[in-house]
């Protein structure tokens, strides 16, 4: 057996030689007219060498070819807390709805993590600051404990 884990929450398993995490996390927010905004966390091994802004490269050209009416917005480096990587801003039509993205990607240590929060686009601007505010307390070192906050340990909301 590998030294290779997935954790989420109380959940530990121990992964064999040659598998790696593929997990996506998922939060999804209360119902506003009949859609929930949503977080997914997305996560891939990397080549070696390969930076962040190749791999949001390669994850662009992923999303481009599996979504209907795709236009990219803005892109750009972005920090949000402890992590530095690439920002991007996106829409396109699933199932007939208008959908807006902002998309942050980070790689650390051979893994890229693709942050997605997923909103209707009337609805971005003023819900934008839930989406940071994941990236932002995102923790990437498994051994990390939560971040202490004037709300207690680990509360941002």
């Amino acid at each position: 057996m590998s030294s290779h884990f997935i954790r989420h929450g109380a959940l530990q398993l121990s992964l064999p030689e040659g598998w790696f995490d593929a997990s996506q996390v998922v939060a999804v927010g209360p119902e506003d007219n009949g859609f929930r905004a949503n977080l997914v966390v997305s996560i891939e091994p990397t080549a070696p060498g390969e930076t962040v802004q190749q791999f949001a490269a390669r994850t662009l050209a992923g999303v481009r070819q599996s979504s209907e009416a795709f236009a990219l917005g803005e892109e750009r480096a972005a920090t949000f807390g402890p992590h530095t990587g690439v920002l991007r801003e996106c829409t396109f039509n699933l199932q007939g709805t208008r959908l807006s993205q902002l998309q942050f990607i980070v790689v650390k240590e051979l893994v890229g993590y693709l942050f997605i929060y997923t909103q209707r686009p009337e609805k971005l601007a003023q819900t934008r600051h839930v989406a940071e505010t994941f990236f932002t307390t995102a923790q990437l070192d498994s051994k990390a404990a939560p971040p202490k906050t004037e709300k207690g340990l680990g509360t941002f909301w």
